[in-house]
């Protein structure tokens, strides 16, 4: 779902801005009546397909910020879960201040975004 929201927003900003625009960000109120004027153009709406059009992408793209938002917290409590499991299983195999050293590579490298290869 994190995909579709992410191709939604690139196709988005390449449909009003075009590719590697150096421009500065537009305003979203702005953006929203560029993407809205190119859209009525390229695909040739009549002002009756305009309205549900527009209101149904608007419906939709609620929908999916939703079911993405609700995805990301069921991922990162699946993530707590298998965290917390495992640092169950390395308490059983690592001595007190192994574990202790263990937990603080890992909080480093959640703070630089993961694991550095």
């Amino acid at each position: 779902m994190f995909a579709a929201v992410f191709a939604v927003g690139g196709i988005t900003g390449y449909w009003i801005r075009g590719p590697l625009d150096t421009r500065p960000p537009l305003e979203r109120a702005e953006r929203d009546r560029l993407f809205r004027d190119r859209v009525v153009r390229d695909l040739g709406l009549t002002p009756e397909q305009e309205t549900p059009f527009f209101e149904a992408m608007r419906r939709h793209r609620r929908l999916m910020r939703d079911r993405n938002d609700s995805i990301r917290a069921q991922a990162q409590e699946r993530m707590r879960n298998s965290l917390d499991s495992l640092r169950i299983e390395l308490a059983d195999i690592l001595t007190p201040e192994q574990l202790a050293l263990w937990e603080e590579h890992t909080r480093r490298a959640m703070r630089r975004g993961g694991p550095q290869r």
